[in-house]
């Protein structure tokens, strides 16, 4: 009897040293439980391109810009003016200044117009532009914002038209002590004002995608984008120029074995890595065939306003087509029950959970998935520390 329960005990310690044996050999491997985001991108460097109206001196003279750099300007307005002869660059200034005032005048009379202030809140704006006319020892614009707050205590009604007629009379002034002889140039289409300009405004077009090749666009050298503004020009000269603001484009060498299964007005979005990796919604408008060195010219739409493609030319952009915001696991972590559920092991400490999950994105060639809890999940991934993803 003893020699049996001896051989039991036997078996028994050796079964459990087994175990042991196996867990010290093959001990279980995890990861830390960490949000992630995983994207399916193509990575390219092309060449910004829009709908770019140049517009060039009439006659010889100096420069002045009616627009400001970056602003938007409606058809037929007038943007530039040559004034010939000799020119104080000194009035110049002076004029551009009343400019300013005038647009910000007329700004606050449609603002004023359109939305009924309560008197505090008049009285509060006035006093913080005392504080920013006094910044650039506007005395003028000082004494009026204290007129308009004593008028306004007394209870009387406020309009701008009298501030902006009267800086009209002193621009009128100038522009007669600066003389006749000048040209004028107006818009024929709507956008966003500019006058850098660097060369390649009447090369690239997006009507001739189909024209491009990947080696024209990868030969590309954008010129230095010179400022026209305040400059001498002679007839003929470029000055400025009106870019569509409405819809802009990029052109783009792609390897062509990275666009299988990529289709032409497929939605995306585009992070421009040269750009504060700003990101944008975009479209593939056109996808080229392959050429000899297996490059194909794609054209990626944007109808999203965006100031920084305005005054860049070269972009350095990631396409991406999926984005997924999740816990990064091997597929040999998922465990699928008979229902056709999945499920993970999570940890916190030394205890194991079940932590039911849904299947975001699946890379079969990298042998990963993206995952996260589902909606009635007892046992949440954000709880865990670990999730279990095998044996080493």
């Amino acid at each position: 009897m003893k020699k049996f329960f001896a051989i039991v005990f036997f078996i028994a310690v050796a079964a459990a040293l087994g175990y042991g044996i196996k867990y010290v050999m093959t001990p279980v491997d995890t990861i830390e439980a960490v949000v992630t985001d995983e994207e399916k991108s193509i990575s390219a460097e092309g060449l910004i391109v829009r709908e770019e109206h140049v517009y060039y001196a009439g006659s010889d003279g100096i420069v002045y810009n009616n627009a400001t750099e970056g602003s938007r300007v409606a058809k037929d307005s007038l943007i530039s003016t040559i004034y010939g002869g000799s020119v104080d660059k000194d009035l110049l200034k002076e004029l551009y200044n009343i400019d300013k005032k005038i647009e910000k005048e007329t700004e606050k009379s449609e603002s004023y117009a359109s939305d009924y202030l309560s008197v505090e809140n008049e009285i509060a704006t006035r006093i913080s532009e005392i504080i920013t006319a006094a910044s650039e020892n506007d005395i003028s614009s000082i004494v009026q914002y204290k007129d308009d707050i004593n008028s306004l205590r007394r209870g009387e009604d406020i309009t701008r038209t009298d501030k902006v007629s009267e800086l009209t009379s002193q621009k009128e002034e100038i522009e007669r002590s600066i003389g006749s002889n000048k040209s004028e140039i107006y818009t024929d289409i709507s956008g966003i004002f500019t006058t850098y300009l660097d060369g390649l405004e009447n090369e690239l077009t997006p009507d001739a995608v189909e024209s491009y090749t990947a080696d024209y666009i990868q030969s590309v050298n954008p010129g230095n984008r010179e400022d026209k503004s305040s400059s001498t020009v002679q007839a003929g000269d470029p000055v400025c120029k009106i870019v569509n603001n409405h819809v802009w484009y990029i052109l783009l060498p792609v390897e062509s074995s990275r666009l299988s299964g990529i289709e032409e007005n497929t939605s995306i979005q585009v992070r421009f890595k040269n750009m504060a990796n700003e990101k944008l919604k975009a479209t593939i408008s056109y996808i080229g065939d392959s050429d000899e060195n297996g490059m194909s010219v794609v054209l990626v739409k944007c109808p999203t306003y965006f100031e920084n493609a305005f005054s860049y030319r070269e972009a350095d952009v990631d396409l991406i087509f999926e984005d997924y915001t999740g816990y990064k696991v091997p597929i040999q972590a998922i465990y699928t029950d008979e229902d056709g559920n999945y499920s993970v092991i999570g940890e916190i400490g030394k205890t194991k959970y079940t932590c039911e999950c849904e299947i975001l994105y699946t890379d079969m060639e990298k042998s990963f998935v993206i995952i996260e809890s589902t909606d009635d999940a007892e046992n949440k991934l954000s709880r865990m520390e670990r999730i279990v993803i095998g044996e080493r």
